[in-house]
């Protein structure tokens, strides 16, 4: 039961990653857009893809968790083997 909500908060971690990612990026972008018609500096630009590329890495790592996660699960209910014999 603990893995089982251990993969399901995980699952919601990676969700929230997923949009934090998605919101940088999009700020990253408007802000590209802004600093060519002048109303952004170079600087603030920079800042946003950094905060992008950070939010990207986290959102790796949550899905890198949540995998982990998800094949100790597999491997606790004994459903590992028959997993991988799907995946092939």
């Amino acid at each position: 039961m603990r893995l089982q909500r251990s993969v399901q908060q995980l699952a919601a971690a990676t969700q929230v990653a997923e949009l934090e990612y998605q919101v940088a990026s999009s700020s990253a972008e408007a802000l590209q857009i802004r600093s060519e018609s002048s109303n952004a500096t170079i600087h603030d630009v920079d800042d946003a893809k950094t905060q992008s590329n950070e939010r990207f890495s986290a959102l790796q790592d949550a899905k890198f968790q949540l995998e982990r996660a998800q094949i100790t699960l597999l491997r606790a209910t004994g459903d590992l083997t028959s997993w991988l014999g799907a995946s092939n």
